[in-house]
Order: structure tokens, then sequence, then C-alpha cells
């Protein structure tokens, strides 16, 4: 609970999961109770490895003597590592698979003829470097997310068309489809297969993918943090995030066609069934059982392998990463476990075989770490190495790519440097006559100029002899409603013409207003909405800012706590 009274959740804890593991299952044993458990799965083996019923009726019945092991130390082993992984290697067979009836649910003719023409929406997104296409209709609210190997232009072509097979297949037609100005290149080719493609300009965004893509970053987050590993292989990562795909289309969303009706059964006919799809939760351990065509080998009955989501077809088979190979596999049996430490460290070192990072990072389309997740890749630096993934093939010109970038002070230099006056201790300032700027007659002849000598017996200016108070750095305090001051003070005054050559004097005064929120939307209502809403929406879709209540800050953190303040200029 939070000294407000609010109750949350701490991610970062990363002892909390939501995986069983030995580690917890061992909980609430004393040292006693697990030696004598690791003694009775020992003595099990030693016996030949009996089933646990044989093994209690043995022990009952005092068939060895002066064995130590009794019926309790097996129901501990049994709550602590689960069944025998070696009796389940051994003794698993083969059961006949379940007569599944097929049931699909046919497209509602209403819906059908109403939305038979989808326009998509897609984008790339990037997810520990991984770039991923993504796609949502705009009123089916279908959601697509595939894993491309690269970025070049066939690759992209392939899998816009994918995703036009599905709609296809129940009966749409894909008619437009709204990118960013990256894909620009696409237009031709899309065209050939009957889309049409419409690109924003530069700098410009289409909301209703932006914002699934933070859906579905949300979700794989989310699913992130159950996990009790340290670093996950890649195979792992695009498992996840089909999975939360899966069941963001599996509910009926917000503004949908249908109240009752999911995206994903419009689209693929499937209805869920807990017994079948909701089994296993994503990262469990189990032994999943093997089914070779030569059963009456000496080969294991089962292997371990991690839970990577349902395949979402009727049957209610699974796909798993197995722990030998490091490979995605599918299977419909198994036998859940408890996750021993072995696997653990077995899964993290797979994960740093394919230089993944510790936590998930996210990136744009130019490489540049999204959010304040700084976690290094175990062995590897700092800085994203560059990848030459065809970026070549999709960068036009009407795309800016420096958008975001942090720009230096536009200052002019001075083409020519003024000269400086010698140290002089009886040296006066005396007014100087700037010359006026010379300037030349049709025929080509400059004009003669004078110049003006001081009066030496005229009146200097007055000079206040008040003393000057140096300026003071802002401290924010968070004990009063607002701030002592809206402006920042600078230490050092420069003179704003000591950039200007003496010579060629065009300008005499620089005049610029800005205004605040609040008189902005007064002056000019509908253009500073625009702009105010823009500018908060990148705020907010790149989690700029992070809440930090004023209680947790010490003093020394008060001491460097900047303003934000927001302005509006008229470009």
């Amino acid at each position: 609970m939070h000294a407000d009274g609010l109750h949350y959740h701490d991610t970062n804890n990363r002892e909390l999961t939501m995986v069983s593991t030995v580690k917890q299952e061992s909980e609430g044993f004393s040292k006693r109770q697990l030696e004598q458990a690791k003694r009775a799965r020992d003595f099990q083996g030693s016996v030949g490895h009996p089933s646990t019923q044989d093994l209690k009726n043995i022990i009952k019945s005092n068939l060895i003597i002066n064995c130590p092991v009794t019926v309790a130390d097996i129901d501990c082993a049994e709550k602590i590592y689960g069944p025998s992984v070696p009796i389940l290697k051994g003794k698993t067979t083969r059961q006949t698979p379940l007569t599944i009836a097929s049931d699909y649910v046919a497209v509602p003719p209403q819906i059908l003829s109403a939305n038979k023409y989808v326009t998509l929406s897609g984008d790339l997104f990037f997810v520990n470097k991984a770039p991923f296409f993504a796609t949502i209709s705009h009123h089916l609210k279908f959601t697509t997310a595939e894993h491309i190997s690269n970025r070049k232009l066939p690759q992209l072509i392939q899998a816009s068309k994918n995703v036009q097979d599905i709609y296809k297949a129940r009966g749409f037609q894909v008619k437009y489809m709204l990118m960013d100005g990256e894909f620009v290149p696409m237009k031709l080719d899309l065209a050939s297969a009957g889309i049409v493609l419409n690109t924003t300009a530069a700098n410009g965004h289409v909301p209703h993918i932006e914002r699934q893509i933070r859906v579905i970053k949300e979700r794989v987050r989310a699913t992130r943090h159950t996990l009790p590993f340290t670093v996950i292989p890649l195979t792992m990562l695009v498992a996840m995030i089909y999975t939360s795909v899966l069941w963001i289309n599996a509910f009926p969303p917000k503004g949908g066609v249908s109240p009752n009706l999911s995206p994903r059964n419009i689209m693929t006919g499937v209805q869920f069934d807990y017994r079948l799809h909701c089994k296993l939760q994503f990262g469990s351990y189990a032994q999943v059982h093997q089914e070779p065509s030569h059963t009456n080998t000496q080969a294991a009955r089962t292997v371990g392998a991690i839970c990577l989501g349902p395949t979402g077809n009727i049957q209610g088979s699974f796909y798993f990463l197995n722990l030998r190979s490091g490979k995605r596999i599918t299977r419909r049996r198994w036998t859940l476990l408890p996750m021993p430490q072995e696997v653990i460290d077995r899964v993290n070192q797979l994960g740093t075989a394919d230089a993944q990072p510790e936590l998930l990072t996210f990136y744009d389309r130019t490489g540049r770490l999204i959010g304040d997740s700084m976690t290094p890749t175990p062995g590897a630096l700092h800085t994203p190495e560059t990848v030459e993934d065809g970026l070549e093939d999709l960068n036009t010109p009407t795309v800016n790519h420096d958008y975001g970038l942090d720009k230096g002070p536009e200052i002019d230099q001075p083409l020519v440097k003024p000269p400086q006056q010698a140290h002089d201790p009886t040296y006066e300032p005396q007014d100087v006559i700037v010359p006026p700027p010379i300037t030349h007659d049709p025929i080509g002849l400059p004009e003669p100029t004078t110049t003006e000598m001081p009066d030496p017996g005229a009146i200097g200016p007055r000079r206040s002899t008040r003393a000057r108070a140096h300026p003071q750095r802002l401290v924010p305090s968070f004990g009063s409603k607002s701030y002592q001051s809206t402006a920042a003070v600078t230490q050092d005054t420069i003179h704003p013409d000591a950039h200007l050559n003496p010579n060629y004097v065009l300008v005499a005064h620089y005049i610029m207003a800005q205004y605040s929120m609040k008189k902005g939307l007064k002056l000019y209502r509908e253009r500073d909405e625009d702009a105010i809403t823009k500018e908060l929406s990148q705020l907010h879709l790149r989690d700029t800012f992070e809440p930090i209540h004023p209680s947790k800050l010490n003093k020394e953190q008060r001491k460097h706590v900047l303003e934000s303040h927001l302005f509006l200029k008229e470009k």
C-alpha cells in the first residue's frame, strides 16, 4: 500500500512472479521438511522409479526395513517438485486425440454487407530492435502483428498481402491503407493488389494504429513482468506479442461493429473455450508429451518446455519453447510442473545467446530508444549499433527523419570579429556613432560619408549608482500553489549586438512575443487547440514524464526539479 492509502503493484519487484516455481512452492516448509522431501524423491529413483501410489504402498507395507522415508515426505515432494520428471520421460504413453467437431461461426450478413470494403491503418513498431508490422481495421477493430526479418520493401509488401488474404478469406476486401510517409515506396505494389495507399505528410502520424500499438506494448510489458527470467530469447518475445494480440482480438472492443462478437470471431470463426484455450499461462514450465511415429524406442517420451500461449485452433493446442533446441514446437498434451532453477538458467542462457536485454526496450523507426529504460544488454554496449536492414529502400524525401532530435542553439557566428579595445585604466567609455550602411548609386560609385565627432563639452549619459543584485537561480517549491517566477534567469549576459558586424547593421531591434497556453487559446483558439493537442499527445505517447510524489524526493533532489511550461509561438 502506498503512503497515500492507494493499493498498487510494484513491477520492479522481480521476486514476484505469476508462474509456479520450485522456490515459491518451497515456501512454508521447514529446512528439515525440504531435506526429507529431497530424500523421498531420491529414494523413488533408487528403487526403480515406481509410481507415487506404488511408492506409498511400499512404505505402508514396510517392504524395506529401516526406511527413513514416510508417506508425508512423499506428499511434500509431490507438492514441491511436482510429478517425477524421469517417470514422465519413461512412462508417458500416447493417447488418442479427442474428436473435435468443427464449429465455425459464420460472418453475420449484416456485418459483411456494411463492412465489405475495409480500411486499414498500419505501421511498424520495434521491441528489443525486432521489427513488427501491425495493422488494425477501422470498424471491425481486428488487430494483426507480424514479425518481419527486415524493413526492406519486398518484406513489407508481403506482410501487407498476408493481411489482405486474412480479410479475403472471410469475404472482406481491403480497399484502403493509411500509413506514414515512410511507406510511400509501397504505393505502386499495393495498387497492383487493389489497395489504395494513403500516406501522411512529414512528421504526420496515423492515430488509429499508434494507439493500438501502445495497447500491444502495454499488454506485452504486463506479461513480461510475470516471468521469473532475467533475459528471454527472441522466440519467446515474438510469441509474447502474438499471444497479446490474440487475446486483444478475443473480446468485443469499444466502438466495434458488434457487442457480442469479438474481432477474432468475425475474422476466424473460432469461439474460445475455457477448457481448451485457458489451460496454461504464458511462461509456465511443463513436460510436453512427444508423439514419435515409432513409439517402441528408448527415446524420452517428454521434453521440458516453456508455454508460449495457445495456437487458437479448435483442438486447443499450445505453442511451447523447447528447452533443448530453443525452437518453437506445438503440442496437444503436457504435464504442468513447478519451475526449477535450472530451467530458469536455461532460458536466461537462450536469451543471452540472442543478445536480448533484461527488460523490454522500445525503439522508433530511426533506432532511437523510446522511454527511460536504459538496461544494457549483457555483453553489449549502451549505444544501439547501426544494422544494415534496408532503410535505404524506404527513406523518401517526404519523411523528416530528424524529427524529435535535440538541436543546438541556432546562433549566427560573427563573420568579422570586431576590434577589441586594449586595456587602459584611463579609458572612459564614449558614445560611438555607428556609420550608416554603405549604399551604391546606379553608376556604381559610393556616396561620400562623414563621421560626426563627439563634443568634448557635452554632458555624458547619466549612470545609476544603485547597487545591482546578481540574478538568483530559480528554485521551485511544492509548498505554495504557484512558483515564485515563470521565467528562467541566465547567469551570463550576452549583448544582443555582439554577433553583428558594426559596418553592416541592418536590424535595429528584435521583437519576439510568445503567449501562455491560456492567452493563446483566447487569441487563436482553433489553431492553438490543434497545436497543443499534438504536443501533449507526443509527450503522453512517448512516456516523457513519469509522476513522482513530492514526499519521495529528498532535499537535494528538490533543488534539481525543473519547471515545465508550455508556450505558443506563431511560425
